[in-house]
């Protein structure tokens, strides 16, 4: 089984398309990032995003590297889904793993924000995203192989064209010279 890696915005629908399909690994990124107080262990990870009680593990981001790495050998999956944050794709990229980059387009800025109020982020979480995201929409035009979301679209809409586009199964995604 040929496995695709694609780095996804938050809010695109990762979780939603590992939970409705097999063939689908998300790697949430929280977990490997993150230390959790105890207390917090039980929470939805929607809800543990922008939580206080947490520390910097000391293995990232190497752990999430290793791990994608790990399960990418596998092929066990036709997709994994991992966070489309800048120095996990950088890392990703300088290793030559190819992989797709799916964020929103500039104007779903709004719409991304109710997303993430429906699933119950906290607004740490929210104000976070958000006040990074017109640089981070810069630095993403930087990659070659970005997908836009156009205002509605979610990740499960538009996951087919990326295994039947063979252009993109031989690319793999850097930045751009």
């Amino acid at each position: 089984m040929k496995t695709t890696i694609i780095a996804g915005f938050p809010g695109i629908g990762k979780t939603y398309l590992e939970e409705n399909d097999p063939n689908v690994l998300d790697l949430e990124s929280s977990d490997y990032h993150w230390i959790y107080d105890a207390s917090l262990n039980d929470q939805n990870k929607e809800k543990r995003k922008g939580c206080s009680n947490k520390k910097l593990n000391p293995q990232w981001p190497w752990n999430y590297i290793r791990d994608i790495l790990a399960c990418y050998e596998t092929g066990k999956y036709s997709y994994i889904l991992v966070a489309a944050q800048l120095p996990i794709m950088e890392l990703l990229s300088t290793a030559q793993v190819p992989f797709i980059v799916v964020v929103p387009t500039e104007e779903c800025k709004e719409e991304y924000r109710k997303r993430y109020q429906e699933r119950h982020n906290p607004s740490s979480f929210i104000s976070k995203v958000f006040s990074n995201w017109d640089c981070y929409m810069e630095e993403i035009k930087k990659y070659s192989d970005v997908f836009y979301l156009q205002p509605g679209q979610h990740l499960s809409d538009v996951i087919f064209q990326f295994s039947k586009n063979e252009r993109r199964s031989k690319v793999r995604c850097k930045k751009k010279s």
